[in-house]
């Protein structure tokens, strides 16, 4: 899972860190925490971040409906299956949403690959 979270932060949301920790004000720690260690915070200026990055990569939409085949295109190792369960969230609160989707993922690739 590093090598997954390595590639999310450098080639997934690198543009958009420094935007999305202005934009949600979350902890930098907080947010270091989950691309070094895998820590997902339950902190929801994290879940807010979380949205930020889906509404940056195009995953995420202002109505919060999440494009299935982006999400599978644009996150490393997630593919069409996993990526329409974790999709398939009702939540209206967007950075909830966000945070429940980013759980759902994290989750089911750590059963498919290790720490």
């Amino acid at each position: 899972m590093s090598e997954i979270r390595r590639q999310w932060k450098e080639e997934l949301y690198a543009p958009f860190i420094t935007e999305c920790l202005c934009e949600s004000h979350v902890k930098p720690e907080l947010v270091n925490d989950f691309f070094e260690l895998g820590k997902i915070s339950d902190d929801p200026c994290f879940k807010c971040n979380l949205k930020c990055y889906g509404f940056k990569t195009e995953v995420l939409n202002a109505t919060g409906d999440i494009n299935i085949n982006r999400l599978a295109e644009r996150v490393f190792a997630l593919d069409h299956p996993l990526a329409r369960k974790c999709a398939n969230i009702t939540e209206r609160d967007l950075c909830q949403k966000s945070y429940l989707a980013v759980t759902c993922i994290y989750e089911g690739l750590s059963e498919r690959y290790p720490p």
